[in-house]
């Protein structure tokens, strides 16, 4: 990633004997907490602009008042410059972390090549916190060539070692020394980014190290892009926190290049914690902002006085930042850690005022018959929100089909999900029995391949991918690696162990024996040739993999193919649980059995304990590596497993319960609510 010169880096400003020039694409995004940045942004970005330039402007509404959007839409007209307001996409990032004041509207530049679909080659990506002192036709002139995106380097995080950075770079294979860029102003290749999934691929980095990330999306992309961008000169993104302070210090820019920073910022970009909106100075960079909101519909605003702004500003002035900076990171990380959460905690809602005939929704997938098709049986769509916000990251979301069973079919709304080959309603009935209701899902696919979901399976983004390359090979089933979603805990870990150690994703892949009947990706003819006994075969590890055995079927274990389960961890729930298993395991047996048979079996329950632990010694050899797995962990499968074996004893003493299936129902659909505290 070598740095262009200044003279490279600024472009060719085009002359009159020039060919005219494509439209410039610049996207943004705020909410009705950042109006008047928006407005003062969009000010200096317009006036700096060659008026032989087009440019559109997509402004992604995080919930902007009607009347605000109106001033803003009056603010802008020229005669080249179109605006265009841009519906935001809360539901697909609902679950991302979030911190301190950070909205979560930022989460929408992952959505860019969403956003302006119709935009085939480029865009700009502009934070609204930034005022403009140069035309951006000259960052838009720029080769990208074959880079992901243009960026400048991070003046606080140069590198994604530096503190701050990708907190797992090390385990990513990414060199100490990779530099890091800030994300308030790139130039975008949509091409690349739609090629490669880099949406996808960050909003599974960002859930699967939720609790470590910092800067959010951006360390997510710097975690995703590493090596692959292009950096622009430092002046087209100046810090104005820090540079030209005397605390500061950029030892990652030479003399000259800092102190052309220092007195030519083409962009100035107003990220740190003291903001020209937050106290009221003079500083030569923080007056550039009201310069231009005096332009604008805000003009005379200004910050009121108060004790923290006061503070804030003799902090500055008085030179004692200069012995404290070091600590103010130390400050940011205990903030990060006490404010975290996730996007439950502050929906992203458009205001209600807003016509919705000014939205640009983009545009849907162009679809195909599905590949796949995912079963889902759920009581109402609220039950199984997460697993849908996975899903729809799926980077093959356009092969799949959706199948969605409910006891009422108005419990579910397919409207709700974008960009799948289909999305299918099956009404089952009161009370659900989750054999039955699976049954009717398959029966109602259509895809050549059918993945038996659950409401508490989380799939990465590349999962249904890797399960379809799979399946390229003479395979019946394959199962996808799994990961443990709430590891806080032996009961947790003993049960994860237990049920998926036989697949845990830190094992190899390759043929295997056996698979979980959920949770995998069949033939859907192989469950078809099951017939009116499908439900049957569903409710009964036996006559599931006794009827596939027949049909001379193969299994493949994928780890690539990724998937997190959601585990019992309360007590009560997981003993029952561990109960039911075993009951449920006996009551697939024994219908057409012998009460002598029965008998035999009851007596042989004592030898079924270790039986079960030799079933997982393999999984338990590789995820006991794993430095969260607690030490109470073999205990408590022990445990489990006596718990198992006692159900497996009563159901071959006492015969079938027909109210075990509804019971295990229960625990399975709502697994959230039997998980002790908050599942990651």
């Amino acid at each position: 990633m070598a740095t262009r010169s200044a003279a490279d880096s600024s472009g060719h400003v085009p002359g009159n004997a020039d060919p005219i020039p494509e439209e410039i694409v610049v996207v943004c995004a705020a909410d009705g907490a950042y109006v008047r940045q928006l407005a003062a942004m969009l000010t200096s970005l317009v006036e700096h602009l060659d008026p032989r330039r087009a440019l559109s402007v997509g402004i992604v509404d995080g919930g902007i008042p009607a009347a605000d959007r109106e001033r803003i839409s009056r603010l802008v007209v020229r005669a080249n410059v179109r605006l265009r307001w841009l519906a935001a996409r809360p539901h697909s990032l609902a679950e991302l972390p979030v911190w301190g004041r950070l909205p979560h509207v930022v989460y929408q530049r992952l959505l860019l090549p969403e956003l302006v679909r119709e935009v085939a080659h480029k865009a700009i990506w502009l934070d609204c916190d930034i005022v403009v002192q140069q035309d951006v036709g000259r960052l838009w002139d720029i080769d990208l060539a074959d880079r992901s995106l243009l960026a400048a380097q991070d003046m606080i995080v140069p590198t994604v070692s530096s503190p701050m950075g990708v907190a797992r770079y090390a385990e990513l294979g990414i060199p100490a020394s990779a530099k890091y860029f800030n994300a308030g102003v790139m130039v975008v290749n949509l091409a690349r980014w739609r090629d490669e999934a880099v949406t996808a691929r960050v909003l599974e980095y960002l859930s699967r190290y939720r609790n470590d990330v910092v800067f959010l999306e951006q360390e997510g992309l710097n975690a995703v892009l590493a090596g692959t961008w292009g950096e622009l000169d430092p002046r087209w993104n100046q810090n104005a926190s820090v540079t030209g302070r005397p605390f500061y210090r950029a030892r990652h820019l030479d003399r000259a290049t800092y102190e052309r920073l220092v007195e030519d910022p083409w962009i100035v970009h107003f990220s740190g914690n003291i903001k020209p909106w937050k106290i009221r100075d003079q500083d030569r960079y923080r007056v550039l902002y009201f310069k231009y909101l005096d332009r604008t519909p805000w003009s005379g605003w200004r910050p009121e006085r108060t004790v923290a702004g006061t503070l804030a500003a003799r902090y500055e002035s008085a030179r004692l930042r200069n012995l404290l900076y070091p600590l103010e990171r130390r400050g940011l990380e205990l903030v990060r850690r006490a404010t975290r959460g996730n996007g439950r905690d502050r929906p992203l809602k458009s205001d209600p005022a807003c016509p919705e005939d000014g939205l640009v929704q983009p545009d849907a997938l162009s679809l195909s018959p599905p590949k796949l098709s995912v079963v889902l049986v759920t009581d109402r769509e609220e039950t199984i929100r997460r697993v849908l916000d996975r899903l729809c990251l799926q980077t093959v979301r356009h092969e799949v089909e959706l199948v969605l069973v409910a006891p009422a079919s108005g419990a579910l709304d397919p409207a709700n999900l974008e960009g799948f080959a289909a999305v299918k309603v099956v009404q089952c009935g009161l009370p659900i029995v989750l054999s039955k209701a699976r049954a009717e899902g398959i029966r109602a696919a259509s895809a050549p391949l059918v993945f038996i979901g659950e409401t508490h399976s989380f799939p990465d983004a590349r999962m249904v991918e890797e399960l379809i390359e799979a399946h390229a090979g003479p395979w019946t089933v394959v199962t996808p690696g799994f990961a443990n979603r709430n590891p806080t805990g032996p009961l947790s870990w003993a049960g994860f162990i237990t049920d998926y150690g036989a697949w845990s994703e830190r094992l190899p892949a390759g043929e295997t024996g056996f698979a979980p009947f959920y949770n995998s990706a069949f033939k859907r003819s192989a469950l078809l040739g099951f017939g009116s006994r499908l439900e049957s075969a569903l409710g009964s590890w036996d006559e599931m993999w006794d009827g596939l055995r027949a049909q001379g079927a193969r299994i493949y274990f994928e780890p690539a193919a990724r998937i997190e389960h959601l585990n019992a961890s309360r007590r009560r729930s997981w003993v029952q649980e561990r109960y039911l298993r075993g009951r449920m395991t006996a009551d697939g047996r024994t219908p057409s059995w012998s009460r002598l048979r029965r008998l035999v079996y009851a007596c042989g329950s004592p030898l079924l304990p270790p039986l079960y632990l030799w079933r997982v010694r393999r999984g338990w050899s590789a995820v006991r590596r794993d430095p969260r797995v607690p030490a109470g962990t073999l205990p408590a499968m022990v445990l489990g497993a006596v718990i198992s074996a006692a159900g497996e004893l009563v159901g071959y003493a006492r015969g079938p319960d027909p109210t075990a299936e509804q019971r295990m129902t229960q625990i399975e659909v709502h697994k959230a609510a039997h998980v002790a505290g908050e599942p990651r």
